[in-house]
């Protein structure tokens, strides 16, 4: 891992678990607690460990790596670096583009601190509509069945999203909106998977909220082990996402009405 000081130095360690020849039997089929995770950066003593800059509270962040094997790629933080990555992409592809629409894309912070960055953003700019872009889980590994959403199927449209622990948000998209994006789809020749989720949720859940209520979606692409250090998605429903996306953009201008009823 690495830990950030304040002074912008990066000092690397490695996380410590106790060796395997003295753990008990009973401890060795168990996750060690947070509480009892450490950093071990080489040091002897608390004044050597302040003497390299770190101090209370420093980040940490696991160590860059990435590889694929041919589409699958897997990297630290897919969730959220492939919605920017086709943020970016989009900005890119629609910057020669005479748009019938003002458009606005946000990267936001802080989604699991109570959604508190998308929510000031999207009072500032009180948009017509909002598509939340995130990842959204594929089940298409051993261990999981929820879900029929694989890797390699194409992007994600949540039809239904629930947290259902704590925070009782969700989505369930602005019937219009969802139509919109399903016929665009359809005329595109974009397959596209239908999801209904529940134990998350995403940047959308609560800006129907916000001022008279913004209509709103998810999208997403499949990823594997969300939240965890490695995961791991498909380069084409990424890619597949970004064409979506543009077309939505493209097709989008005044005659366009996602009010109730």
């Amino acid at each position: 891992v690495k830990v950030i000081c304040g002074n912008n130095k990066i000092v690397d360690g490695i996380i410590g678990i106790k060796a395997h020849h003295l753990t008990l039997i009973e401890e060795r089929s168990k996750v060690v607690g947070i509480d009892k995770i450490y950093i071990d950066i080489g040091c002897a003593n608390r004044d050597e460990v302040l003497n390299t800059g770190i101090d209370i509270g420093s980040p940490i962040v696991y160590n860059k790596d990435f590889f694929n094997n041919g589409p699958i790629v897997f990297s630290p933080a897919l969730d959220n670096r492939g919605g920017c990555l086709i943020l970016l992409e989009l900005l890119r592809r629609l910057s020669d583009k005479n748009l019938n629409c003002s458009l606005a894309l946000v990267a936001t912070v802080l989604e699991e601190y109570n959604l508190r960055g998308v929510l000031p953003a999207a009072r500032e700019i009180d948009p017509d509509f909002a598509i939340a872009l995130d990842v959204a889980i594929s089940c298409d590994t051993p261990d999981l069945d929820k879900t029929e959403i694989r890797l390699g199927k194409g992007p994600v449209v949540s039809r239904y999203s629930f947290h259902g622990r704590g925070t009782l948000g969700g989505v369930i998209p602005n019937p219009k909106l969802l139509k919109f994006v399903e016929d665009t789809a359809l005329r595109a020749n974009i397959h596209i998977q239908k999801n209904v989720f529940y134990g998350g949720l995403t940047d959308a859940s609560f800006l129907f909220l916000e001022n008279k209520g913004i209509p709103a979606i998810e999208l997403g692409f499949p990823a594997r082990y969300t939240h965890s250090t490695y995961e791991a998605c498909n380069i084409n429903d990424v890619e597949a996402l970004i064409i979506l996306l543009e077309k939505l953009i493209l097709n989008t201008d005044s005659t366009i009405d996602f009010s109730r009823g």
